[in-house]
């Protein structure tokens, strides 16, 4: 019997292990061939039972990882009966996999290296957890309450009964007798199943939003989503009463585990915490692990485009068609990927507190990596000249690679930074650190000495510099704060001048090419990004000429002859900028929604997480991680017009219009990644289609829409307002 699955957001304790992957889930012109370590798609929900793990992986479906040393888990077994597998229970020989498309798949596990379907049961669209306890199955099917189906015959499953529910369905839990339900604005449901065929609904509280529930005894423990974790006394289960809370309007709770006197609740952007609850009526928190996160950084050599993701390592495109980037290759790498630099087949990462990491990337399909070496600071920005890495340290400073011999990189030289490096740019014999809120300029001519000559910033230390680049005799500077677009006469490095800024948005990123400045800007309250473009021919002068917006978050920018590679959500966006004035995205790669962990429980002492495209096993201390998969996707025509309107009160209409019949699936998604709705599953014919989207029953918040082809994807960001 496996312990609760908690659909949630990252971590406990420290990393044991760290299985990546990345899924193209909105592509265009794209084909994937596959990667170096990751094997799963959107890992989703995971069963512990004996040695092993079963994790439902999307369209990659089961897989089976022998956790018998959980410093090293290994897969040893996959059975790919279900494409869109999102949860899995395993009870016996068998394996329940929940797929939210088609329903359950009962699969063989008898012998985990060769596990085999045998038998399947079609629900309504919108499974997504499965548990099964003496032989019975309890399904949650989104809109639709709870399912129950006789499993004692695995060949023969059988529907025994049904049990609406007013609200959404969130999560489930079986303790004794009674299903416990989170079930969205109708808060906690509980329900008699002692007869499966007889089930009811007995007691309920609904006061909050309750998104996940996990049970213990006497108690239910709810993540009610904005409202923290509510402790609820069951033991009248025809009248549950609140009697313990622990609320911090700070934190935004998504997930919550039980084990013996103590509860992990997962949050957005905070990590883990957990609870001592010996005391229902006095949660008191005794711990916290932070959840890791950040952006991406991308740069160009060769036909091709280099991107490290602060959450999944090193991604190679081969953009030698700039209309059909493609994937060949992942590396995944063992800490936030910040920046890549690429010089005679060798990739270069700044990787924070893992250092420098060098990566032969000659085979672009197999990135082999071949060496690192550390550095006291938090590796931010790498620039390769000659034999040297130069990187930007954070705390650490300035640091001087000598990379002459790439499998035995050594420091050779460095200088501190009093703030924080952030960036570097290199030209000629000279490096231009972005620290903070100042820019420094050292001379590299002697790398084992590098020597601090000038140092260019305001009075009050006003700035917030975010990237630099240098061209000819001019230094432009990202500069997020205040000024935005900065330009800097270099011709004499030790006397820099400040000559020229303008721009209508603050930077984060820029790349120059020729005349032009190519920045990128973010809308934090929206989390769109703006490309601008900015002629610099006069310096003094800057003059932005064309820009472009996405509904993504973009971090870096690179540009190679006419076409800027932009790193944005999950991967890269391909603009021709042969025109300034008016950029035309012609491409793009982006991964499957990068929301966070999914799905946390406890086992023997160490706690496992599940995340979007990774499998982690946590206790004390250690970390290690590896990955791989492969897929190809092609393009098929059709649009998804704006939805209008957006942002709306309660209802909104979605229109897409088709070239050729094929089938379309319509769907509607949280920012957890979850799916809430869904619009149209079928065949669509050729021409205009309308669908209503009635949210009257969902919370105020931002929500996703996204129209799937099977061979193309494209998502939009909704706005519902009460």
């Amino acid at each position: 019997m496996r312990s609760r699955n908690v659909y949630c957001l990252p971590l406990l304790l420290s990393v044991l292990f760290l299985a990546s992957s990345i899924h193209a889930q909105d592509s265009l012109n794209v084909q994937l061939l596959g990667t170096l370590y990751g094997k799963y798609d959107n890992t989703r929900g995971i069963a512990i039972e004996g040695e092993h793990a079963f994790l439902a992986t999307g369209n990659t479906g089961l897989r089976i990882i022998d956790i018998s040393n959980p410093v090293e888990p290994v897969e040893i077994g996959a059975n790919l009966a279900s494409n869109r597998a999102v949860d899995v229970d395993v009870d016996g020989n068998y394996a329940y996999v929940a797929d939210s498309v088609e329903g359950l798949w009962i699969i063989d596990i008898e012998d985990p290296g060769s596990p085999e379907e045998i038998s399947f049961f079609s629900t309504p669209s919108g499974l997504y957890e499965v548990i099964v306890r003496d032989n019975i199955a309890f399904v949650r099917i989104r809109g639709s309450g709870l399912r129950i189906i006789d499993v004692s015959d695995p060949m023969n499953p059988v529907n025994i009964g049904i049990v609406n529910t007013p609200g959404y369905a969130y999560d489930i839990a079986i303790e004794g007798d009674y299903a416990y339900v989170a079930d969205g604005s109708f808060g906690l449901r509980i329900i008699d199943i002692s007869d499966p065929h007889e089930a009811v609904e007995i007691g309920f509280s609904q006061e909050y939003f309750a998104s996940n529930v996990a049970v213990q005894g006497d108690y239910a423990y709810i993540s009610a989503y904005e409202d923290g974790l509510l402790i609820i006394n069951v033991s009248d289960p025809t009248n549950p009463v609140e009697v313990g809370a622990y609320v911090n309007d700070n934190l935004s709770v998504q997930g919550v585990a039980v084990f013996g006197n103590y509860v992990g609740i997962i949050t957005i952007g905070d990590g883990l915490f957990i609870f001592d609850v010996s005391d229902p009526t006095d949660p008191i928190p005794v711990g916290h692990h932070e959840v890791p996160w950040g952006g991406v950084e991308v740069t160009y050599a060769n036909g091709l485009c280099f991107v490290s993701s602060s959450h999944t390592g090193l991604h190679i495109f081969d953009v030698s068609i700039p209309s059909e980037p493609i994937e060949i290759g992942v590396c995944d790498t063992p800490d936030f990927s910040e920046d890549v630099a690429v010089s005679d087949g060798l990739a270069y990462i700044a990787q924070r507190s893992a250092g420098l990491r060098i990566v032969d990337v000659s085979d672009p399909s197999h990135p082999v990596e071949l060496s690192s070496v550390d550095t006291p600071g938090s590796a931010q920005g790498v620039e390769v000249v000659g034999g040297y890495a130069v990187i930007a340290d954070g705390p650490g400073g300035l640091r001087i690679i000598d990379i002459h011999d790439p499998l035995s990189p050594i420091e050779i030289g460095s200088h501190n930074a009093p703030n924080n490096a952030v960036n570097v740019a290199v030209g000629g014999q000279y490096a231009y650190v972005a620290d903070s809120d100042k820019i420094r300029i050292f001379d590299l001519s002697n790398p084992s000495e590098p020597r601090q000559i000038a140092i260019i910033g305001t009075v009050w230390d006003q700035w917030d510099v975010k990237d630099v680049d240098v061209e000819g005799d001019y230094l432009y500077v990202a500069e997020e704060r205040h000024d935005g677009l900065l330009v800097i006469d270099v011709s004499d490095p030790s006397e820099p001048e400040l000559v020229g800024n303008g721009s209508n948005n603050l930077p984060v990123a820029l790349a120059v090419r020729g005349s032009y400045v190519f920045a990128i800007s973010l809308d934090y309250d929206e989390g769109d990004s703006y490309l601008d473009i900015l002629d610099v021919s006069d310096p003094t002068a800057p003059d932005m000429v064309g820009w472009m917006n996405f509904p993504l978050w973009a971090t870096d920018v690179t540009v190679e002859g006419n076409i800027a590679y932009i790193a944005a959500t999950g991967g890269v966006r391909v603009i021709d900028v042969e025109d300034p004035t008016s950029p035309v995205e012609i491409g793009y790669y982006a991964a499957a929604s990068s929301g966070g962990s999914t799905g946390i429980t406890t086992e023997n002492g160490l706690t496992y997480v599940t995340q979007y495209y990774q499998f982690q096993i946590f206790a004390e201390d250690t970390g290690n991680h590896v990955g791989n998969y492969s897929e190809e996707r092609n393009h098929q025509a059709f649009s998804l017009d704006p939805v209008y309107p957006n942002p709306f009160n309660s209802a909104t209409t979605v229109r897409y219009s088709l070239t050729q019949p094929g089938e379309v699936r319509v769907t509607v998604f949280d920012l957890l990644g979850r799916e809430v709705a869904s619009l149209y599953d079928g065949l669509s014919q050729p021409g205009e289609h309308t669908l209503p989207f009635n949210a009257s029953n969902y919370p105020s918040g931002t929500y996703f829409l996204q129209l799937d082809t099977g061979n193309q994807v494209q998502t939009q960001k909704l706005t519902l307002i009460k």
